[in-house]
C-alpha cells in the first residue's frame, strides 16, 4: 500500500438520505485471516504546539481551532490503566418532547460542567459529577415538510458547541448562530441567523479564532440542495462580517457539513465540501480562505481529481485536521475523503506546482457510511502521526468492517494498521495521553448496540472495549480522567477508572506466581514475569519433567493477554505458545510451529471435547526472535495476533469455541524426541478489557 494519487470515485450527488452522519462530526478487530503490517518510519514528524488550556478539558468539537482531536494535558488516563475504564454513570436527555433526543455532537467538558446539544432542540449544561442539569436553552428543531422526504425528518441541535471564556458558541436548529453565557444560565447574549430552515442547517460546529467565529452552512438533507456557504462573524456582537459563496450562482451544492479549521499562524481558513456539481470550482474539494476577509488564496483550491471519482462517492465530510509537516519541512492540512483517501496538502502557496503533496486511499469507499461503504471520520494527531479510521476495507484480499490507521504525516505511509471486525467507525477519533478512543456502529440500524474502543497509539492494540446500548452518533471526548459519548437514544455515558484508583503495572500478580517455579522469576523493575524453557499444558499434565507452565486465573469479560517469546530453532518442530484452558480436553492456543522443518506457520487452535478447528498463516517474521503473541476474548469470540516486533502485528484469526476458559497459560516448547531445546520466556501481561 503506497502512498499515491489513488483511484477513487465520482457520484453526482453525496448524501441525500446520509446527512444523519455525513453532516454530523460522527465519527474493529480481527478476522480469520491475516492482517497486514508495515514498517515504523525513522524520520520523526514535528512536534506542534498549541495553546495552554485551563486543566484538562476538552472546550470544543475536535479539541481545538486546528482539529487535532487530541487532549495534550490529559495524563489521568495512560496506556497502562485504560483497561480499567468502567462505566461511572448515564445523563438521559430529560424532555419527553416528540422529537428523537439522539444527541449527535461531541460532549464538550469545561470547568466541572458537560455540554451539548440534541435533536430535540436543547443546548444542555449539566454537572459532570451529579448529572443535575444545570440549565438548558431551546435553541429550536429543523422540520422539513413531508414531502421532501427528509431523512431524519427533523433534527434540533447538531452543532458541536465550543467554550471560550465562559461563552459557549453553537449553531441552533432554528438555522441561527448563538453565542450563549455558560454562567448565567445559558442566556442568550446574541443570535444570528446565517441558515434559513427548514431546507438549509448548520450541521457544522463553529471554530474561533481571530476575533471571529467560523461556520459552514449546509443543505438539510439534500432534499433538496441549497447553495453551500462559509459565514464570519464577530466574536462579540455576532455580526456577519463576511460570507463566502462555495458555488456559482446557477449550481447548487458544496455543503460545509463539518467543522472549518483554522491556522493562526498563516492566518488561513480551511474546510472542504460535498454534494456539488461536477463543473463547479469548490465541488469535492478542499479549500482555503484568508481568515480576515473569507477571500479564496491564491492557488487555495484544490478539487479531486477525476479519476479519485469513479468507484463512488468523492464528497468530504469529514474535517480538515492542521498538522506540522505534510513533507518538506511544509506545514499543512490533512483532510479524509468519503472515497476513504487522506489528502495532505501543504498550507504555503507553492512557487510551482500543485500543494497536494501525498495521498493514502484507506478503504474501499462508497455513498453511505452508515452502511459501512464511505468515510465521514475526521481523525487524531498527537504531533508526531495522524490516526484515521475506515470503514470497509480490504486488506491481503481479506475484507473487514473497518480498520484504523497510524500514519506518518510527513510521507503519508502508514505505521500501523488494526483491523476491526467488532463493527464500522462513522464518528471522529480522539486522542489522549498515547491512548485513541473510537466509536463503532455495529448494525445499519441506530437502535442497535455500538461500541467504544480504546486503542494503543503506539502499536494500535485494543486495551479496553464496551458496547452501547445504542448507537454511538457524537464522536468521543476524552477530559480530566473521564471519556464521554452521546448515543442516538439521547444518553450521555460517562467512562472513568473504576473507583477512581489507577491501577499499578501488570494486571498479572506476578511476585506472587514467580515464587511458584523454578523456571520463573519476577522481576520488579518492570513488574514482569520471566523465565526459560516453559510449556504450557492443562495443569502440569503433560512431561511435566522437562517442561513447566505458568497459568493465571482470567478476569471476567473480555481480556487480551499478550507474550513475547524468544526460542532456538534447531529441533524438528518448537512450539511458543500462548493458552487459555476450560480444562485438559478443551483449550484455545496460538502457537509458532514446524520452526525448522520448512512448514513455519503460526496457527490458532481451538479444542473442544478432542475436536480441534485451526486457522494458520505462514511465518512473516523469517524466525526473528522474539516473536510476540496476542490472544484477545471479546464476547465468545478469540482473536489472536502475532508480531515481530510488538507494535506491528498480524491477525492470524478468530474462532468461537464453545467454552470459557478459566486459566491462561504461557511459555514454550518443542516435542522433538531429542533434548528439549530452551525457549526464554520474556514478559506477558493479562489485560481484562470490560
Amino acid at each position: 500500500m503506497n502512498a499515491t494519487t489513488i483511484p477513487g470515485s465520482r457520484s453526482k450527488f453525496g448524501c441525500a438520505l446520509l446527512i444523519v452522519v455525513c453532516g454530523i462530526l460522527f465519527t474493529t478487530q480481527p478476522t480469520s485471516a491475516q492482517g497486514v503490517r508495515y514498517r515504523v518510519p525513522t524520520v520523526a514528524a514535528q512536534s506542534v504546539q498549541f495553546p495552554a488550556l485551563s486543566g484538562a478539558d476538552w472546550p470544543g468539537a475536535l479539541y481545538n481551532s486546528q482539529n487535532t482531536s487530541y487532549n495534550n494535558l490529559e495524563s489521568t488516563l495512560t496506556p497502562q490503566n485504560v483497561n480499567q475504564l468502567a462505566l461511572a454513570g448515564v445523563f438521559t436527555v430529560d424532555t419527553g418532547t416528540p422529537f428523537t433526543d439522539a444527541i449527535s455532537n461531541s460532549i464538550i467538558s469545561v470547568n466541572g460542567v458537560l455540554y451539548f446539544g440534541s435533536w430535540n432542540g436543547y443546548e444542555y449544561a449539566i454537572n459532570a459529577q451529579t448529572y443535575q442539569v444545570l440549565w438548558k436553552q431551546f435553541l429550536g428543531i429543523d422540520t422539513p415538510p413531508a414531502s421532501q422526504n427528509c431523512a431524519p425528518a427533523s433534527v434540533g441541535v447538531a452543532s458541536s458547541p465550543t467554550i471560550v471564556n465562559g461563552v459557549l458558541y453553537t449553531g441552533g436548529g432554528d438555522g441561527n448562530m448563538y453565542a450563549l453565557d455558560t454562567t448565567n444560565g445559558g442566556a442568550v447574549i446574541w443570535k444570528t441567523a446565517v441558515a434559513t430552515p427548514p431546507n438549509e442547517f448548520l450541521w457544522s460546529s463553529p471554530v474561533i479564532g481571530n476575533g471571529h467565529v467560523y461556520i459552514g452552512i449546509a443543505s438539510f438533507g439534500d432534499c433538496p440542495l441549497v447553495h453551500g456557504r462559509v459565514t464570519m462573524l464577530d466574536q462579540a456582537t455576532g455580526a456577519i462580517l463576511a460570507v463566502h459563496q462555495t458555488t456559482t450562482n446557477h449550481y447548487v451544492g458544496n455543503s460545509v457539513w463539518s467543522k472549518i479549521a483554522l491556522d493562526p499562524m498563516s492566518g488561513t481558513v480551511i474546510y472542504d465540501t460535498g454534494n456539488g456539481s461536477t463543473s463547479d470550482l469548490e465541488n469535492d474539494a478542499i479549500v482555503m480562505l484568508d481568515w480576515n476577509t473569507l477571500a479564496v488564496e491564491p492557488n487555495g483550491i484544490f478539487q479531486i481529481p477525476l479519476a479519485d471519482q469513479q468507484t463512488g462517492d468523492s464528497d468530504f465530510g469529514a474535517s480538515c485536521m492542521v498538522v506540522a509537516d505534510v513533507g518538506q519541512g511544509q506545514r499543512g492540512v490533512i483532510c479524509h475523503n468519503k472515497n476513504t483517501a487522506l489528502y495532505a496538502l501543504q498550507l504555503a502557496n507553492p512557487t510551482s506546482g500543485s500543494r497536494l503533496h501525498w495521498s493514502l486511499k484507506l478503504g474501499i469507499g462508497g455513498e453511505s457510511p452508515e452502511y459501512d461503504e464511505a468515510d465521514i471520520t475526521s481523525g487524531s494527531y498527537d504531533g508526531r502521526y495522524a490516526y484515521f479510521t475506515t470503514t470497509k476495507t480490504t486488506i491481503n484480499n481479506v475484507t473487514y468492517p473497518g480498520a484504523v490507521y497510524a500514519v506518518d504525516p510527513i510521507t503519508g505511509t502508514p505505521v500501523w494498521v488494526k483491523p476491526l471486525t467488532q463493527g464500522f467507525p462513522i464518528t471522529a477519533a480522539a486522542g489522549a495521553n498515547g491512548v485513541l478512543y473510537i466509536a463503532l456502529s455495529t448494525s445499519t440500524n441506530p437502535t442497535k448496540a455500538g461500541m467504544l474502543l480504546a486503542l494503543s497509539m503506539q502499536s494500535g492494540t485494543i486495551l479496553f472495549s464496551y458496547p452501547t446500548t445504542t448507537a454511538v452518533y457524537g464522536s468521543p471526548s476524552v477530559a480530566n480522567g473521564h471519556v464521554y459519548l452521546g448515543t442516538a437514544d439521547g444518553h450521555v455515558d460517562d467512562f472513568t477508572l473504576a473507583n477512581g484508583v489507577m491501577p499499578a503495572g501488570d494486571a498479572f500478580t506476578g511476585s506472587a506466581l514467580g515464587a511458584q517455579w523454578s523456571w520463573i522469576n519476577y522481576d520488579a523493575r518492570y513488574a514482569r514475569l520471566t523465565g526459560t524453557a516453559l510449556e504450557i499444558m492443562p495443569q502440569g499434565q503433560y512431561q511435566v519433567q522437562a517442561k513447566n507452565f505458568l497459568t493465571e486465573t482470567l478476569p471476567g469479560g473480555d481480556f487480551v493477554v499478550t507474550t513475547k517469546l524468544a526460542f532456538n530453532p534447531t529441533s524438528v518442530r518448537e512450539e511458543a505458545a500462548l493458552e487459555a484452558y476450560q480444562n485438559g480436553q478443551n483449550n484455545i492456543k496460538i502457537d509458532l510451529i514446524n520452526v525448522s522443518a520448512g512448514v513455519d506457520k503460526f496457527e490458532l487452535k481451538a479444542t473442544v471435547a478432542n475436536v480441534t478447528q485451526t486457522l494458520t498463516i505462514a511465518d512473516p517474521f523469517a524466525l526473528t526472535a522474539p516473536v510476540y503473541f496476542q490472544l484477545m476474548r471479546l464476547g465468545s469470540t478469540y482473536y489472536g495476533y502475532v508480531s515481530g516486533d510488538g507494535i506491528n502485528w498480524l491477525s492470524v484469526g478468530s474462532l468461537t469455541p464453545t467454552i470459557t476458559p478459566t486459566l491462561v497459560g504461557i511459555g514454550a516448547y518443542n516435542v522433538n524426541t531429542g533434548p528439549i531445546q530452551p525457549a526464554d520466556f520474556y514478559s506477558c501481561d493479562l489485560a481484562q478489557l470490560v
